[in-house]
């Protein structure tokens, strides 16, 4: 097969390597901290992005509450809990259900599923 007759072309400036820098020794530098783009305004940068601090991720989280009736065999639930923190998606049922429930965390729905259902951050939901 004929080979294509197209000049090769150099790949973008931007992906280029830049070389380190030499010290008189023949040894590489160490990027330079305070220089602009340095290795701790880099992480400055991730840290705090838009000047807040960031917040931690939401997850949906599976609890189950065990209602107490007048049966010998209480009623179980399962609710959804889009919450930042498993101990915050406990007491919000918890909460919402009220005093006298027992809960405990079951598990996590992945953000595919909560997306699917429509979860919104700090709505519970029985599932």
């Amino acid at each position: 097969m004929p080979k294509s007759s197209r000049p090769k072309s150099s790949p973008p400036k931007s992906s280029r390597l830049k070389t380190p820098r030499k010290l008189a020794d023949g040894k590489n530098a160490a990027p330079d901290a305070d220089a602009p783009g340095g290795s701790d305004d880099r992480a400055r940068k991730k840290a705090t992005a838009g000047g807040k601090a960031r917040q931690p991720a939401r997850k949906t989280y599976l609890v189950a509450a065990t209602m107490p009736d007048g049966a010998a065999t209480p009623h179980l639930r399962v609710f959804a809990a889009v919450k930042r923190s498993p101990a915050e998606a406990l007491a919000a049922v918890k909460e919402a259900l009220g005093a006298e429930i027992s809960v405990e965390l079951t598990g996590k729905l992945s953000n595919r599923m909560a997306k699917t259902l429509g979860l919104k951050l700090d709505e519970i939901r029985q599932i």
